[in-house]
């Protein structure tokens, strides 16, 4: 059944040929029925009375003499129209002349003037009986919604009036008005990660440890042009170690591929297998033992030895050995690793003049092991190669590696022209190791000084000694040792911190982010008072950590003109239990990051921790060697 036509359709301008009729009710119809309903008419008397007051007088023809009320007149040619001696007046209503509207209005008028005048008693009561009267004598059918309606305004009236004579109570101050609903509920203004009162402020200036007292922008500086010294091939520029990798993207790896993995970190020394299905990593057969010379001095063929032991039961069930040596070492083209020194006052001798890869190569074949290709790679390439293999190249544009465990490091990917010192004159880029963390142009307070001093390589690393889990917590303990002495804390409190022998970085990143968590034994029963102070103290060591990160970071931003995207920021993905697991420096950092480098140089980066990432990214780079 077709669909009838919608009226409202049809084109603009098309004419129309239905009329609708609207029956009008004239004063004497309504008086007319109002006065057959008082004599007792019934109501099909009342509508035929209207009726024929409705329709026009008509002269008696027979139903077929009349012309079809709706038919369509014939269409006849365009003529001018006959000139028009009188308004046609489209109702059946009669017209009123000027002086029967304005006798009409005035009327009303009057009639209202009279209703909103009070009536007098008697006369109020008269009209009701009336109105009860007329309701009485009215049909069912005639005006049940008005008398509905003068009910419930005579009820509103009687409320009224209860309502205005009885004691009013004190107004209540008016309710906030609530917030528009798509609107951000108002939220209290964050606390920042770093928050110290001018009390402390004035103790850390003494000592030059104030987070304000350290220049982002002139770290900044300072940094970038060690970075550039050093793809010179300059004296006092950072290492600038070529890895001589670059990524490829996500990696592809082949069916049966499998890496056995080796991460010789500051603290642990980690083995694993690494595959991948559907292009995501898989990580088997881990194990975690203590890092030769973390805990008491150790021999260079120690390392090499417990390599293979960790690696020999893995032979027979992989394809590849990857490393990751967290320690400056120069990669070769290779792929192998020649050991510059050892770091994070791991006490390893005899490293001298080695390569990580042929020694392991070397001890495995005396056992008698199957020979398989080895790759050597530092940690921040590493961490580096796990971001970029693993994260989204359409949410990214541009990556960095950063280390913030036990010690500091940064990785970023440069054109190979860039890197003047290796003479290359080709197209290409390549993952380079900056070792920042050897960076000693660096501003100390006494607390660095004192550090320093007392470290395995005075003068040396200065850069990591601010910024790594190996030495936030001596510098934090050293800090609070000296406002114990300057007298910031009750005598109790003070003698207590002045015994304190040692402070881990994780126990005073918790306690400087929330005093009452009882990160630090010592001031478990202090005040309050004495426990803010001391967190604050804790967070100046901390924000003075935050910042040379992020001056670090953006250093490579700028050496590499990158991060420019807000949509698609630079990704700095992140290795290192001090950074993954931190509550007061992480934060820290990304305040910094927006203060310094978002707000200041509208560029924009995210750091993204990795997990696992120093095994992912050496896998990642075993197998992107073939």
């Amino acid at each position: 059944m077709p669909n009838p036509q919608n009226r409202n359709d049809r084109r603009k301008g098309e004419e129309r040929s239905e009329t609708l009729i609207i029956p009008h009710i004239t004063k004497e119809m309504l008086e007319t029925a109002r006065r057959m309903a008082e004599e007792g008419a019934s109501r099909a008397e009342i509508e035929k009375a209207i009726s024929a007051m409705q329709s026009p007088a008509q002269p008696a023809s027979s139903p077929a003499s009349r012309p079809a009320q709706h038919a369509a007149p014939a269409p006849q040619p365009m003529a001018a129209p006959p000139e028009r001696k009188h308004r046609i007046i489209p109702t059946s209503r009669p017209r009123l002349s000027a002086e029967e509207r304005a006798a009409l209005r005035q009327q009303m008028q009057m009639g209202e003037t009279q209703a909103e005048t009070p009536q007098p008693e008697p006369e109020q009561e008269a009209l009701r009986q009336e109105a009860a009267r007329r309701a009485a004598n009215r049909p069912a059918w005639f005006g049940r919604r008005q008398t509905a309606q003068n009910d419930s305004q005579e009820a509103a009236r009687r409320a009224a009036q209860a309502l205005a004579a009885a004691p009013r109570a004190p107004e209540a101050p008016a309710a906030p008005r609530a917030p528009f609903p798509f609107a951000a509920p108002e939220q209290d203004e964050p606390v920042p990660a770093i928050h110290i009162d001018t009390r402390v402020l004035a103790f850390l200036r003494k000592y030059g440890a104030a987070p304000d007292q350290l220049d982002t922008q002139e770290l900044t500086d300072a940094l970038l042009a060690a970075m550039q010294r050093g793809l010179r091939g300059e004296a006092g520029g950072l290492p600038m170690l070529p890895a001589y990798l670059a990524p490829h993207g996500h990696v592809a790896a082949p069916e049966g591929k499998r890496v056995a993995v080796i991460d010789a970190g500051g603290t642990n020394f980690r083995v694993a297998t690494v595959h991948y299905e559907f292009g995501q990593p898989i990580l088997e057969d881990e194990r975690t033992l203590p890092m030769p010379g973390s805990e008491r001095d150790a021999d260079w063929m120690d390392f090499i030895r417990l390599a293979a032991d960790a690696l020999e039961p893995l032979l027979d069930r992989v394809t590849q050995i990857g490393i990751c040596f967290s320690y400056p070492a120069e990669n070769t083209p290779e792929l192998d690793a020649k050991v510059l020194g050892m770091t994070k006052e791991v006490q390893l001798t005899g490293w001298e003049d080695h390569l990580v890869g042929a020694d392991l190569a070397e001890e495995l074949e005396r056992r008698g092991c199957t020979k398989l290709p080895i790759t050597v790679i530092n940690d921040t390439p590493a961490t580096y190669l796990s971001g970029s293999t693993t994260i989204a190249n359409n949410y990214a544009n541009g990556f960095a590696g950063l280390v913030n465990g036990t010690g500091t490091n940064t990785c970023c990917l440069l054109p190979v022209r860039a890197i003047e010192k290796l003479g290359r004159d080709a197209d290409g880029e390549m993952l380079v190791n900056l070792e920042s963390g050897s960076f000693t142009d660096v501003p100390q307070s006494a607390f660095d000084k004192a550090l320093d001093a007392a470290s395995a390589a005075p003068g040396a690393y200065r850069f990591e000694k601010m910024t790594s889990g190996r030495y936030l917590g001596k510098l934090s303990r050293l800090a609070l040792i000296a406002a114990a002495k300057d007298g910031l804390f009750a005598p109790e409190t003070a003698d207590k911190l002045r015994a304190l022998d040692v402070l881990t970085a994780a126990d005073a990143d918790a306690f400087g982010a929330d005093p009452d968590c009882g990160a630090i034994a010592a001031l478990s029963d202090a005040a309050d008072a004495d426990r803010k102070t001391a967190a604050m103290v804790i967070q100046s060591v901390f924000g003075r950590a935050a910042k040379a990160i992020v001056a670090n970071i953006a250093a490579i931003v700028f050496l590499t003109d990158g991060a420019k995207n807000r949509y698609r920021p630079m990704v700095v993905a992140v290795d290192g239990s001090l950074f993954r697991y931190s509550t007061l420096l992480r934060p820290a950092v990304s305040e910094e990051l927006e203060a310094f480098l978002v707000q200041k140089h509208q560029r924009y980066c995210v750091c993204k921790p990795v997990p696992n990432a120093s095994a992912i990214g050496t896998a990642a780079a075993s197998l992107l060697r073939d």
